[in-house]
Protein backbone atom coordinates (compact mmCIF):
# COMPACT_ATOMS: atom_id res chain seq x y z
CA UNK A 1 0.00 0.00 0.00
CA UNK A 2 2.66 2.49 0.92
CA UNK A 3 4.72 1.21 -2.24
CA UNK A 4 1.79 2.44 -4.43
CA UNK A 5 0.76 5.34 -2.75
CA UNK A 6 4.56 6.51 -3.29
CA UNK A 7 4.44 5.60 -7.08
CA UNK A 8 1.24 7.38 -7.47
CA UNK A 9 2.58 10.44 -5.54
CA UNK A 10 5.93 10.52 -7.77
CA UNK A 11 3.93 10.22 -11.10
CA UNK A 12 1.41 13.09 -10.29
CA UNK A 13 4.36 15.41 -9.12
CA UNK A 14 5.87 14.05 -12.71
CA UNK A 15 2.49 14.90 -14.51
CA UNK A 16 2.21 18.14 -12.51
CA UNK A 17 5.93 18.69 -13.56
CA UNK A 18 5.61 18.01 -17.34
CA UNK A 19 2.05 19.98 -17.61
CA UNK A 20 3.74 23.20 -16.39
CA UNK A 21 6.73 22.62 -18.63
CA UNK A 22 4.30 22.14 -21.45
CA UNK A 23 2.21 25.49 -20.05
CA UNK A 24 5.49 27.50 -19.93
CA UNK A 25 6.57 26.24 -23.03
CA UNK A 26 3.14 27.43 -25.13
CA UNK A 27 3.14 30.56 -22.97
CA UNK A 28 6.83 31.36 -24.37
CA UNK A 29 5.86 29.81 -28.20
CA UNK A 30 3.10 32.48 -27.98
CA UNK A 31 5.07 35.21 -26.72
CA UNK A 32 7.53 34.52 -29.35
CA UNK A 33 4.85 34.16 -32.14
CA UNK A 34 3.44 37.37 -30.61
CA UNK A 35 6.88 38.97 -30.90
CA UNK A 36 7.16 38.36 -34.28
CA UNK A 37 3.72 39.33 -35.38
CA UNK A 38 4.72 42.40 -33.70
CA UNK A 39 8.23 42.94 -35.12
CA UNK A 40 6.68 41.88 -38.56
CA UNK A 41 3.99 44.72 -38.64
CA UNK A 42 6.75 46.65 -37.34
CA UNK A 43 8.75 45.91 -40.02
CA UNK A 44 5.64 46.37 -42.26
CA UNK A 45 5.65 50.08 -41.15
CA UNK A 46 8.96 50.80 -41.67
CA UNK A 47 9.07 49.02 -44.92
CA UNK A 48 6.10 51.21 -45.94
CA UNK A 49 7.69 54.46 -44.46
CA UNK A 50 11.14 53.58 -46.35
CA UNK A 51 9.17 54.63 -49.27
CA UNK A 52 8.42 58.37 -50.30
CA UNK A 53 6.06 60.45 -52.02
CA UNK A 54 7.34 63.51 -53.91
CA UNK A 55 6.18 67.33 -53.25
CA UNK A 56 3.95 67.28 -55.68
CA UNK A 57 2.62 64.40 -56.52
CA UNK A 58 0.68 61.13 -55.19
CA UNK A 59 3.93 59.14 -56.66
CA UNK A 60 5.66 56.60 -54.02
CA UNK A 61 8.48 54.85 -54.37
CA UNK A 62 9.52 51.59 -52.74
CA UNK A 63 12.85 50.46 -51.56
CA UNK A 64 15.47 49.40 -54.14
CA UNK A 65 17.01 45.81 -53.62
CA UNK A 66 19.36 46.08 -56.26
CA UNK A 67 20.77 49.03 -53.96
CA UNK A 68 20.91 47.45 -50.65
CA UNK A 69 18.92 50.10 -49.34
CA UNK A 70 18.22 48.26 -45.70
CA UNK A 71 21.49 49.05 -45.35
CA UNK A 72 21.90 52.61 -43.53
CA UNK A 73 22.78 55.19 -46.01
CA UNK A 74 25.22 58.01 -45.72
CA UNK A 75 25.03 61.41 -44.51
CA UNK A 76 26.22 62.47 -47.84
CA UNK A 77 23.78 60.62 -49.54
CA UNK A 78 20.59 61.24 -47.04
CA UNK A 79 21.41 65.35 -48.10
CA UNK A 80 21.32 64.61 -51.66
CA UNK A 81 18.15 62.56 -51.32
CA UNK A 82 16.74 65.51 -49.16
CA UNK A 83 17.27 67.80 -51.67
CA UNK A 84 15.74 65.84 -54.09
CA UNK A 85 12.54 65.17 -52.30
CA UNK A 86 11.97 68.60 -51.78
CA UNK A 87 12.77 69.31 -55.52
CA UNK A 88 15.28 70.85 -55.36
CA UNK A 89 17.60 69.29 -57.95
CA UNK A 90 19.83 71.92 -58.90
CA UNK A 91 21.06 72.76 -55.44
CA UNK A 92 21.31 68.40 -55.07
CA UNK A 93 23.71 69.10 -58.40
CA UNK A 94 25.54 71.62 -56.40
CA UNK A 95 26.23 69.60 -53.48
CA UNK A 96 27.05 66.84 -55.26
CA UNK A 97 30.06 68.60 -57.14
CA UNK A 98 31.04 69.97 -53.65
CA UNK A 99 31.68 66.69 -51.99
CA UNK A 100 35.40 65.29 -52.56
CA UNK A 101 35.89 62.21 -55.19
CA UNK A 102 35.69 59.61 -52.40
CA UNK A 103 32.52 60.87 -51.08
CA UNK A 104 31.47 61.51 -54.77
CA UNK A 105 32.43 57.69 -55.38
CA UNK A 106 30.28 56.60 -52.26
CA UNK A 107 27.60 58.40 -52.67
CA UNK A 108 26.96 57.80 -56.74
CA UNK A 109 26.71 54.11 -55.84
CA UNK A 110 23.17 54.76 -54.75
CA UNK A 111 21.21 52.95 -57.52
CA UNK A 112 18.60 54.64 -55.44
CA UNK A 113 19.93 57.75 -55.66
CA UNK A 114 20.23 58.56 -59.41
CA UNK A 115 16.70 56.59 -60.25
CA UNK A 116 15.03 58.62 -57.46
CA UNK A 117 17.24 62.02 -59.46
CA UNK A 118 16.23 60.84 -63.07
CA UNK A 119 12.40 60.32 -61.54
CA UNK A 120 11.78 63.69 -60.63
CA UNK A 121 14.02 65.36 -63.09
CA UNK A 122 11.58 64.01 -65.67
CA UNK A 123 8.67 64.92 -63.39
CA UNK A 124 9.26 68.50 -63.34
CA UNK A 125 11.16 68.54 -66.40
CA UNK A 126 14.35 69.61 -65.46
CA UNK A 127 16.60 68.27 -68.62
CA UNK A 128 19.88 71.05 -67.58
CA UNK A 129 19.84 69.74 -63.96
CA UNK A 130 19.67 66.20 -65.75
CA UNK A 131 22.52 66.69 -67.89
CA UNK A 132 24.72 68.44 -64.99
CA UNK A 133 24.10 65.58 -62.82
CA UNK A 134 25.28 63.00 -65.35
CA UNK A 135 28.74 64.97 -66.32
CA UNK A 136 28.96 64.94 -62.36
CA UNK A 137 28.64 61.22 -62.25
CA UNK A 138 31.12 61.10 -65.38
CA UNK A 139 33.85 63.06 -63.43
CA UNK A 140 34.40 60.41 -60.90
CA UNK A 141 33.27 56.89 -63.12
CA UNK A 142 29.95 56.84 -61.39
CA UNK A 143 28.96 55.12 -64.48
CA UNK A 144 31.67 52.53 -64.85
CA UNK A 145 30.43 49.35 -63.92
CA UNK A 146 33.47 47.08 -62.47
CA UNK A 147 33.22 42.91 -62.99
CA UNK A 148 35.16 40.60 -64.97
CA UNK A 149 34.83 43.92 -67.99
CA UNK A 150 34.70 47.10 -67.27
CA UNK A 151 31.86 48.98 -69.29
CA UNK A 152 30.07 52.06 -69.22
CA UNK A 153 26.39 52.07 -68.19
CA UNK A 154 24.30 54.15 -70.54
CA UNK A 155 21.38 53.45 -68.90
CA UNK A 156 21.30 57.17 -66.74
CA UNK A 157 22.33 59.02 -69.70
CA UNK A 158 20.03 57.37 -72.04
CA UNK A 159 17.25 58.62 -68.93
CA UNK A 160 18.96 62.41 -69.72
CA UNK A 161 17.58 62.22 -73.05
CA UNK A 162 14.26 60.66 -72.28
CA UNK A 163 14.09 63.95 -69.58
CA UNK A 164 14.79 66.40 -72.45
CA UNK A 165 12.09 64.77 -74.72
CA UNK A 166 9.74 65.42 -72.01
CA UNK A 167 10.59 68.93 -71.68
CA UNK A 168 10.96 69.36 -75.37
CA UNK A 169 14.52 70.76 -74.81
CA UNK A 170 16.01 68.90 -78.63
CA UNK A 171 19.30 70.78 -78.50
CA UNK A 172 20.19 69.55 -75.37
CA UNK A 173 19.55 65.96 -76.55
CA UNK A 174 21.27 66.42 -78.87
CA UNK A 175 23.89 67.42 -76.87
CA UNK A 176 23.85 64.60 -74.83
CA UNK A 177 23.81 62.37 -77.69
CA UNK A 178 27.29 63.74 -78.80
CA UNK A 179 29.05 64.05 -75.66
CA UNK A 180 28.44 60.10 -75.35
CA UNK A 181 29.84 59.68 -78.99
CA UNK A 182 33.19 61.96 -78.99
CA UNK A 183 33.61 62.02 -75.42
CA UNK A 184 32.79 58.63 -74.18
CA UNK A 185 33.23 57.05 -77.75
CA UNK A 186 29.88 54.99 -77.25
CA UNK A 187 27.54 53.79 -80.28
CA UNK A 188 24.22 55.36 -79.42
CA UNK A 189 20.80 53.46 -79.79
CA UNK A 190 17.98 53.84 -81.35
CA UNK A 191 15.81 54.30 -77.93
CA UNK A 192 18.00 57.54 -77.75
CA UNK A 193 17.62 58.46 -81.32
CA UNK A 194 13.75 58.14 -80.93
CA UNK A 195 14.07 60.14 -77.41
CA UNK A 196 15.64 63.07 -79.45
CA UNK A 197 13.59 62.74 -82.42
CA UNK A 198 10.35 62.91 -79.43
CA UNK A 199 12.20 65.81 -77.98
CA UNK A 200 11.97 67.90 -81.25
CA UNK A 201 7.79 67.53 -81.63
CA UNK A 202 7.15 70.08 -79.03
CA UNK A 203 7.99 72.90 -80.96
CA UNK A 204 8.26 71.41 -84.51
CA UNK A 205 11.86 71.84 -85.45
CA UNK A 206 11.53 69.09 -88.43
CA UNK A 207 15.06 70.26 -89.45
CA UNK A 208 16.57 68.74 -86.66
CA UNK A 209 14.34 65.93 -86.07
CA UNK A 210 15.22 64.87 -90.22
CA UNK A 211 18.84 65.28 -89.51
CA UNK A 212 18.90 63.06 -86.36
CA UNK A 213 16.81 60.48 -88.37
CA UNK A 214 19.82 60.53 -91.23
CA UNK A 215 22.41 60.76 -88.41
CA UNK A 216 21.08 57.43 -87.17
CA UNK A 217 21.18 55.56 -89.79
CA UNK A 218 24.47 57.14 -91.48
CA UNK A 219 27.01 57.46 -88.48
CA UNK A 220 25.58 54.49 -86.21
CA UNK A 221 24.51 52.31 -88.97
CA UNK A 222 21.14 51.84 -87.35
CA UNK A 223 17.64 50.20 -88.50
CA UNK A 224 14.83 53.01 -88.04
CA UNK A 225 11.80 51.27 -86.66
CA UNK A 226 8.17 52.27 -86.66
CA UNK A 227 8.50 53.75 -83.45
CA UNK A 228 10.80 56.65 -84.71
CA UNK A 229 8.62 56.91 -87.42
CA UNK A 230 6.27 57.66 -85.31
CA UNK A 231 8.11 60.18 -83.51
CA UNK A 232 8.95 61.65 -86.91
CA UNK A 233 5.65 62.15 -88.33
CA UNK A 234 4.74 63.73 -84.73
CA UNK A 235 7.24 66.31 -85.32
CA UNK A 236 5.46 66.99 -88.66
CA UNK A 237 2.48 67.38 -87.78
CA UNK A 238 2.68 69.61 -84.44
CA UNK A 239 5.07 71.74 -87.60
CA UNK A 240 1.92 72.37 -89.43
CA UNK A 241 -0.26 75.32 -88.61
CA UNK A 242 -4.01 74.95 -88.69
CA UNK A 243 -6.35 77.12 -90.67
CA UNK A 244 -6.49 80.77 -89.76
CA UNK A 245 -2.97 80.67 -88.80
CA UNK A 246 -2.59 78.99 -85.51
CA UNK A 247 -0.11 76.07 -85.03
CA UNK A 248 0.30 73.45 -83.15
CA UNK A 249 2.94 74.17 -81.18
CA UNK A 250 5.03 76.45 -83.22
CA UNK A 251 6.92 75.80 -86.63
CA UNK A 252 10.75 75.78 -85.87
CA UNK A 253 11.82 75.48 -89.37
CA UNK A 254 15.04 77.84 -90.24
CA UNK A 255 12.76 79.62 -92.98
CA UNK A 256 9.48 80.76 -90.69
CA UNK A 257 11.20 80.88 -86.82
CA UNK A 258 12.38 84.28 -87.37
CA UNK A 259 8.79 85.55 -88.46
CA UNK A 260 6.21 86.96 -86.16
CA UNK A 261 2.87 87.53 -88.10
CA UNK A 262 0.68 85.13 -88.19
CA UNK A 263 0.77 83.57 -91.89
CA UNK A 264 -2.66 84.00 -93.93
CA UNK A 265 -4.87 81.25 -94.83
CA UNK A 266 -3.34 80.54 -98.26
CA UNK A 267 0.21 80.87 -97.23
CA UNK A 268 -0.52 78.19 -94.53
CA UNK A 269 -2.43 75.89 -96.29
CA UNK A 270 0.78 75.91 -98.71
CA UNK A 271 3.05 75.39 -96.32
CA UNK A 272 1.22 72.09 -94.77
CA UNK A 273 0.74 70.58 -97.82
CA UNK A 274 4.91 70.43 -98.60
CA UNK A 275 5.41 69.63 -94.74
CA UNK A 276 2.45 66.73 -95.62
CA UNK A 277 4.45 65.62 -99.19
CA UNK A 278 7.73 65.35 -97.03
CA UNK A 279 6.12 63.16 -93.87
CA UNK A 280 4.85 61.09 -96.57
CA UNK A 281 8.12 60.49 -98.34
CA UNK A 282 9.41 59.25 -94.86
CA UNK A 283 6.36 56.45 -95.00
CA UNK A 284 7.28 55.83 -98.67
CA UNK A 285 10.49 54.64 -97.13
CA UNK A 286 9.02 52.66 -94.19
CA UNK A 287 7.23 50.90 -96.70
CA UNK A 288 10.38 50.15 -99.00
CA UNK A 289 12.43 48.55 -95.90
CA UNK A 290 9.84 46.55 -95.58
CA UNK A 291 8.31 47.87 -91.95
CA UNK A 292 4.79 47.91 -91.72
CA UNK A 293 3.12 50.16 -89.15
CA UNK A 294 1.00 49.21 -86.47
CA UNK A 295 -2.77 51.16 -84.80
CA UNK A 296 -0.52 54.08 -83.39
CA UNK A 297 1.55 54.90 -86.60
CA UNK A 298 -1.49 55.13 -88.64
CA UNK A 299 -3.52 57.13 -86.04
CA UNK A 300 -0.54 59.74 -86.10
CA UNK A 301 -0.78 59.37 -89.95
CA UNK A 302 -3.94 60.17 -90.36
CA UNK A 303 -3.32 62.90 -87.57
CA UNK A 304 -1.19 64.53 -89.70
CA UNK A 305 -2.88 64.21 -93.02
CA UNK A 306 -5.60 65.74 -91.04
CA UNK A 307 -3.39 68.88 -90.00
CA UNK A 308 -3.14 69.33 -93.32
CA UNK A 309 -6.33 69.34 -94.09
CA UNK A 310 -6.05 66.49 -96.63
CA UNK A 311 -9.34 64.07 -95.87
CA UNK A 312 -8.86 62.28 -99.39
CA UNK A 313 -5.37 61.27 -98.11
CA UNK A 314 -6.53 60.60 -94.57
CA UNK A 315 -8.99 58.01 -95.80
CA UNK A 316 -6.93 56.53 -98.24
CA UNK A 317 -4.88 55.72 -95.17
CA UNK A 318 -7.43 54.50 -92.89
CA UNK A 319 -8.12 52.14 -96.05
CA UNK A 320 -5.28 51.16 -96.29
CA UNK A 321 -4.51 49.82 -93.29
CA UNK A 322 -7.38 48.09 -92.95
CA UNK A 323 -6.28 46.15 -96.13
CA UNK A 324 -3.12 45.25 -93.63
CA UNK A 325 -5.01 43.54 -91.20
CA UNK A 326 -3.99 46.73 -88.89
CA UNK A 327 -7.72 47.09 -86.93
CA UNK A 328 -8.77 50.84 -86.43
CA UNK A 329 -9.47 51.64 -82.68
CA UNK A 330 -11.48 54.43 -81.12
CA UNK A 331 -9.04 56.97 -81.57
CA UNK A 332 -8.35 56.03 -85.67
CA UNK A 333 -12.44 56.62 -85.63
CA UNK A 334 -12.18 59.54 -83.88
CA UNK A 335 -9.18 61.25 -85.54
CA UNK A 336 -10.70 60.29 -88.91
CA UNK A 337 -14.37 61.87 -87.66
CA UNK A 338 -12.87 65.14 -86.75
CA UNK A 339 -10.62 65.22 -89.99
CA UNK A 340 -14.43 65.18 -91.83
CA UNK A 341 -15.70 67.30 -89.56
CA UNK A 342 -12.44 70.16 -90.22
CA UNK A 343 -13.89 69.70 -94.08
CA UNK A 344 -17.28 70.77 -93.58
CA UNK A 345 -18.43 66.87 -94.67
CA UNK A 346 -20.96 66.15 -91.99
CA UNK A 347 -21.92 63.35 -94.03
CA UNK A 348 -18.86 61.41 -94.39
CA UNK A 349 -18.33 62.34 -90.61
CA UNK A 350 -21.81 60.34 -89.88
CA UNK A 351 -21.02 57.31 -91.96
CA UNK A 352 -17.59 56.70 -90.32
CA UNK A 353 -19.40 57.27 -86.95
CA UNK A 354 -21.94 54.59 -88.16
CA UNK A 355 -19.51 52.65 -89.42
CA UNK A 356 -17.79 52.83 -85.53
CA UNK A 357 -20.92 51.32 -84.15
CA UNK A 358 -20.34 48.21 -86.06
CA UNK A 359 -17.48 48.03 -84.64
CA UNK A 360 -16.76 46.27 -80.60
CA UNK A 361 -16.10 48.82 -78.18
CA UNK A 362 -15.20 51.65 -80.47
CA UNK A 363 -17.85 54.02 -79.65
CA UNK A 364 -17.02 56.35 -76.48
CA UNK A 365 -18.67 59.68 -75.32
CA UNK A 366 -15.65 61.85 -77.13
CA UNK A 367 -17.04 60.23 -80.72
CA UNK A 368 -20.84 60.78 -79.47
CA UNK A 369 -19.70 64.41 -78.99
CA UNK A 370 -18.07 64.76 -82.56
CA UNK A 371 -21.18 62.65 -84.49
CA UNK A 372 -23.46 65.21 -82.81
CA UNK A 373 -21.17 68.49 -83.92
CA UNK A 374 -21.54 66.62 -87.67
CA UNK A 375 -25.51 67.21 -87.75
CA UNK A 376 -24.82 71.22 -87.42
CA UNK A 377 -22.66 70.25 -91.20
CA UNK A 378 -25.40 68.67 -93.11
CA UNK A 379 -26.88 69.87 -96.57
CA UNK A 380 -28.44 72.67 -96.58
CA UNK A 381 -31.94 70.43 -97.90
CA UNK A 382 -31.46 69.20 -94.29
CA UNK A 383 -34.13 70.65 -92.15
CA UNK A 384 -32.93 72.29 -88.84
CA UNK A 385 -35.57 70.45 -86.77
CA UNK A 386 -35.05 66.89 -88.26
CA UNK A 387 -31.19 66.71 -87.77
CA UNK A 388 -32.02 68.34 -84.08
CA UNK A 389 -34.05 65.22 -83.73
CA UNK A 390 -31.66 62.34 -84.99
CA UNK A 391 -28.93 63.68 -83.05
CA UNK A 392 -31.00 63.66 -79.30
CA UNK A 393 -32.35 60.33 -81.23
CA UNK A 394 -28.75 58.88 -81.62
CA UNK A 395 -27.30 60.49 -78.19
CA UNK A 396 -30.58 59.02 -75.99
CA UNK A 397 -30.01 54.97 -77.77
CA UNK A 398 -26.11 55.11 -76.87
CA UNK A 399 -27.03 56.25 -73.22
CA UNK A 400 -29.54 53.43 -73.40
CA UNK A 401 -26.32 50.40 -74.47
CA UNK A 402 -24.57 52.13 -71.84
CA UNK A 403 -21.78 54.62 -73.33
CA UNK A 404 -20.99 56.91 -70.36
CA UNK A 405 -21.54 60.35 -71.64
CA UNK A 406 -19.46 63.39 -70.48
CA UNK A 407 -19.87 67.12 -70.08
CA UNK A 408 -18.20 67.62 -73.47
CA UNK A 409 -20.95 65.19 -75.12
CA UNK A 410 -23.88 66.80 -73.30
CA UNK A 411 -22.82 70.40 -74.01
CA UNK A 412 -22.20 69.52 -78.05
CA UNK A 413 -26.01 68.79 -77.57
CA UNK A 414 -26.86 71.00 -75.92
CA UNK A 415 -24.67 73.90 -78.20
CA UNK A 416 -26.37 72.28 -81.68
CA UNK A 417 -30.05 73.06 -80.65
CA UNK A 418 -28.80 76.52 -79.46
CA UNK A 419 -26.60 77.07 -82.96
CA UNK A 420 -29.47 75.86 -85.28
CA UNK A 421 -31.89 78.22 -83.00
CA UNK A 422 -34.09 76.11 -80.91
CA UNK A 423 -33.20 77.86 -77.73
CA UNK A 424 -36.20 76.47 -75.70
CA UNK A 425 -35.27 72.52 -77.05
CA UNK A 426 -31.68 73.51 -75.28
CA UNK A 427 -32.88 74.43 -72.34
CA UNK A 428 -35.10 71.28 -72.39
CA UNK A 429 -32.27 68.98 -72.99
CA UNK A 430 -30.16 70.80 -70.17
CA UNK A 431 -32.88 70.08 -67.73
CA UNK A 432 -33.06 66.53 -69.12
CA UNK A 433 -29.16 65.86 -68.78
CA UNK A 434 -29.21 67.47 -64.99
CA UNK A 435 -31.97 65.06 -64.34
CA UNK A 436 -30.09 62.03 -65.96
CA UNK A 437 -27.06 62.98 -64.09
CA UNK A 438 -28.85 63.34 -60.70
CA UNK A 439 -30.54 60.01 -61.01
CA UNK A 440 -27.09 57.99 -61.71
CA UNK A 441 -25.25 59.84 -59.05
CA UNK A 442 -27.61 58.18 -56.45
CA UNK A 443 -27.94 54.76 -57.98
CA UNK A 444 -25.90 53.13 -55.70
Amino acid sequence: LSLSLSLSLSLGASASSSASSSSSSISGARRGTTAKVQAGRSGKKRQSSGGYKTSGGSASYKKDKNNNHSKKNSREVEDLLSYVRRGKLDACVRALSQLSVKQRKEALESVYLKRFFMDMAKKYGASREAYAFLIEADKVDGNLISGNLIYYDTRMATRVVGVCARGGDSALAQRTMEYLSTEKGLQLDIFMYTSAINACAKKGEVERACKLFRQSEIEDGLEPDVFMYCALLKVFRQAMTRKGGKSGRGYASSHSSSRKRSPLEGESQSENEVLLEKALGYVELMKEQGIVGDVVLYNCLLSTCGRADNLEKAEGFFWEMQTLGVQPNSKTYSILIQCCLSSKEGEKALDYFRDAREQKEVINAHIVAQAVQAHSMLKAGTEPEEALSEARRIYKELEIEGIVMDGVASASLVSLASDLGHHEIALEILNEISTSSVSRERIP
